[in-house]
């Protein structure tokens, strides 16, 4: 043998042995090319998945931008572009969880996660729209992270991507002026969200995922976000089912802010920037600071009253009231999962009330539209020291009598009853009924009696909103207030009933199906059986699962939905 010989022959043995270590450094940075350019992506090790975070689905919102509706990303790259952190969240002008987190205007952006292994396979997609009332919330809150939930679904087989989206809040979201009406900037927020699906259907094929197999999911105003975009019948049939927690777009119409109110509005905001004298007020706005702006759009500065957080009707995007809608089926069906927590409006009352004056001038207060006699028949209905119709209401977790503090006033217990039913209660009822009954599409419904730590020291507060999300997503990356807490982490029930829900999400997902078969399941399920089948509500409890027939306060929820009928006579 030749030396040259050995040489070339000790090459190719050092290329051989060096190549696995090569394609681990490759494939451990992942990329994906896209209409735009390629994007470099993060490696998850600890789940094995791929994430692409903050990646831009429309152009920055910006200058002539603002207040507009989004514009699709046009701009491209040459070299790979890094997407491995998060983009920051929109400006919010409430609340306190995202106000913590980095903001700007420029937070048009989407995060995507998917398991490693399954490059070849067209896997289906959620897409999760979160929620704050319009007024905050980010696809970056830690309660979020999508990693636990499709970590879940490769675990029983049903692997999906996961897709988190952002969308413009308050004044920059949800403006509302003649003058906006006009340009046709309307709800620009929820097109936003349109845009983001827009862009996962065109896009979502390069990163494993079928375009035509979309999932869109939200809780709170991202769960009445899903049933406005369902409303809207300006999506594809890509949009294969659709999950509402804890928010609906039925019964919502009537509790926003009025064109006439939102135009005074818009004219103290105008008189505030000293925009009334420009050519264009609507172009002045666009350039005064976002930051004091911001500031401007928080109500509770007293400068503006509504705060610019609310949809409304546009004729377009929201074409009609969502009660018109659904009862007319003029909606796009698709198969629904929905539920509610048992004491949903905890979160949403003056605990302080103490009379029945008090209660009455807070319910006309938060929903302005009631008529006087809706009141007293309100006030009929929901009882005080009724337990049938006072928080919480099903206490399973706590069997000692329940103690209120001096702090809440006695209207407080049936003030967060009815708060709730109004909210969230009678409009998820309502869409599972119509939805199923007359339409015959698959829908699941489920009740969620499950408090999290901070409801276990205090049983007065029951099973509240936003409380079952901890479940769903599997993730206890939130601090101590919102997560499933010390107490119940040391009860070993609670791991497994976390588990169980995050996997029944994932079978829906996939399947559009809920149900797991017995060997999938770590706490044991009964059937969940389709909504049409006997209006069954699956429980979600910590003393065990069970079905429900979905009757309770039937004569309450049913007057609610007459309240609807009668706004809308009004409003002929």
């Amino acid at each position: 043998m030749s030396f040259q010989l050995l040489i070339i022959i000790c090459s190719l043995v050092h290329l051989i042995s060096a190549a696995p270590l090569y394609q681990r450094d490759v494939i451990d940075t992942p990329v994906v090319t896209i209409q735009n350019g390629s994007l470099k992506g993060l490696y998850l090790d600890t789940f094995n998945q791929d994430a692409y975070l903050g990646v831009p689905f429309a152009q920055p919102p910006l200058n002539s931008l603002r207040f507009v509706n989004p514009q699709s990303l046009n701009t491209t790259w040459e070299n790979v572009q890094e997407f491995q952190t998060y983009g920051p969240s929109c400006m919010s002008s409430g609340g306190t969880h995202s106000t913590k987190l980095p903001q700007s205007e420029d937070c048009l952006k989407l995060n995507i996660v998917k398991p490693r292994g399954y490059e070849n396979e067209n896997l289906p997609v959620a897409i999760w729209i979160h929620g704050g009332s319009f007024l905050e919330g980010s696809s970056t809150r830690p309660s979020y992270n999508l990693s636990y939930i499709v970590e879940n679904s490769v675990e029983i087989g049903k692997p999906f991507i996961g897709v988190s989206i952002n969308y413009r809040l308050t004044g920059f979201g949800f403006l509302r002026s003649r003058e906006v009406e006009f340009k046709g900037y309307t709800n620009v927020g929820i097109r936003d969200q349109i845009k983001a699906i827009e862009w996962i259907h065109e896009n979502i094929e390069h990163f494993g995922g079928d375009p035509n197999h979309l999932v869109i999911w939200g809780e709170s105003a991202g769960g009445y976000s899903v049933g406005k975009l369902l409303n809207s019948q300006k999506l594809g049939d890509y949009i294969k089912g659709g999950i509402t927690e804890s928010g609906t777009s039925m019964f919502a119409d009537y509790f926003s802010d009025t064109l006439i109110t939102t135009e005074d509005d818009y004219s103290k905001l105008v008189d505030y920037f000293n925009c009334s004298e420009a050519t264009s007020s609507f172009e002045c706005l666009q350039h005064v600071d976002a930051n004091e702006l911001n500031h401007v759009f928080n109500e509770t500065n007293e400068i503006i009253k509504g705060g610019f957080h609310a949809t409304y009707v546009d004729g377009d995007i929201i074409p009609k009231s969502s009660f018109i809608s659904i009862q007319g089926g003029e909606y796009q069906k698709v198969p629904l999962l929905i539920g509610t927590n048992t004491d949903e409006g905890v979160d949403f009352i003056d605990t302080t009330l103490n009379t029945t004056e008090e209660f009455k001038k807070s319910l006309l207060k938060d929903f302005p539209y009631l008529t006087n006699s809706s009141i007293e028949k309100l006030n009929e209905l929901y009882q005080i020291d009724d337990p049938l119709v006072s928080s919480p209401l099903d206490p399973t977790y706590n069997t000692t009598p329940i103690e209120y503090p001096n702090s809440w006033g006695q209207q407080a217990p049936r003030a967060a009853v009815l708060w709730g039913d109004l909210l969230f209660v009678a409009g998820a009822r309502t869409t599972a009924q119509v939805s199923s009954l007359r339409d015959d599409v698959p829908v699941y419904k489920y009740r969620h009696n499950i408090p999290n730590n901070d409801t276990y020291d205090k049983p007065y507060i029951g099973a509240r909103h936003f409380r079952e999300l901890v479940y769903v997503f599997d993730n206890d990356d939130e601090p101590h207030d919102v997560t499933l807490g010390e107490q119940f982490l040391d009860d070993p029930r609670i791991p497994n009933i976390s588990k169980t829900i995050s996997k029944l999400w994932c079978s829906f997902i996939t399947d559009l199906n809920p149900n797991l078969p017995s060997d999938q399941q770590d706490v044991k399920i009964p059937n969940w059986p389709q909504y049409k089948d006997g209006e069954q509500n699956l429980v979600f409890d910590i003393e065990g699962f069970h079905l429900e027939k979905d009757d309770w306060r039937s004569e309450q929820l049913k007057f609610i939905e007459s309240i609807e009928v009668e706004q809308l006579e009004m409003k002929k």
